[in-house]
């Protein structure tokens, strides 16, 4: 059966497939973010970036799928592949995602989070990485997009951190949290480097404006004003504690 042609307006299953592939925000509605990563999809590819999912956009997304197998991990953490992501980046990584988790904190979390990205029951999410106090685990390579943060999905990295957004000031400084940032901000000085990323936390309305740096997924939900509501990683998060941890993990390399 012949794939219908999809635009700015479109609904339905089709829809969900093709922002699987062009790694819009998955939601089965054709707005403008899928619009726009449609165009980036079509440039990136070779086509007329008209932003309509017509045949020959089809034919390319299934050769393209066909001809591009899975790169390894990236071997620094251990590896346990999300079930739904979209294989590649239409866009330079420019940022990097603080998420929470909306769980208990405790030691397994990261494993435990990303064995349901993993599973059967997976949800239409995931992230590249999960971290909690004891372990660092990645879920989709860098070199692929994850879907986490609507508006930055395409050119941005996603972090969970076991714990929730409603944690107080006090909650962020407790023995876990603590020993969970460190490992964290580890990860982000690689991933800053690796990625010419600068150690800044972004505003709205900088992120908005296509700078590159670290922020939240409340911050994005600022920024491209996405469905959701997304809060994390909530008021408290201990914003310039962390950015200073990335930076001093920077300079001892």
């Amino acid at each position: 059966m012949d794939k219908p042609t999809l635009q700015l307006g479109s609904k339905g299953d089709a829809v969900f497939e093709w922002q699987k592939i062009c790694g819009a925000g998955i939601d089965g509605d054709f707005g403008q973010f899928t619009e726009k990563a449609t165009k980036a999809w079509q440039t990136a590819h070779g086509l007329p970036p008209d932003g309509v999912v017509a045949a020959s956009t089809w034919e390319k997304a299934a050769a393209h799928t066909a001809t591009d197998p899975a790169p390894p991990p990236d071997g620094l953490y251990p590896f346990i592949q999300a079930a739904n992501y979209t294989k590649g980046r239409i866009k330079k990584i420019t940022g990097i995602v603080i998420h929470t988790m909306e769980n208990t904190e405790k030691p397994g979390s990261a494993r435990g989070v990303a064995l349901w990205f993993a599973g059967t029951q997976a949800p239409k999410a995931s992230a590249h990485y999960c971290v909690d106090s004891v372990d660092v685990i990645q879920c989709v390579r860098d070199s692929d997009t994850a879907w986490h943060a609507p508006g930055a999905n395409a050119n941005g990295i996603g972090i969970e951190h076991a714990g929730r957004a409603a944690q107080s000031d006090a909650d962020w400084q407790d023995e876990f949290s603590q020993k969970m940032l460190v490992k964290s901000a580890k990860l982000v000085a690689h991933l800053c480097k690796v990625h010419g990323i600068p150690a800044v936390r972004l505003s709205p309305a900088e992120l908005a404006a296509g700078g590159s740096g670290i922020f939240g997924h409340k911050d994005c939900t600022d920024a491209f004003k996405t469905k959701g509501g997304h809060v994390d990683p909530g008021p408290h998060f201990p914003w310039t504690q962390y950015i200073d941890m990335v930076k001093g993990h920077l300079n001892e390399s």
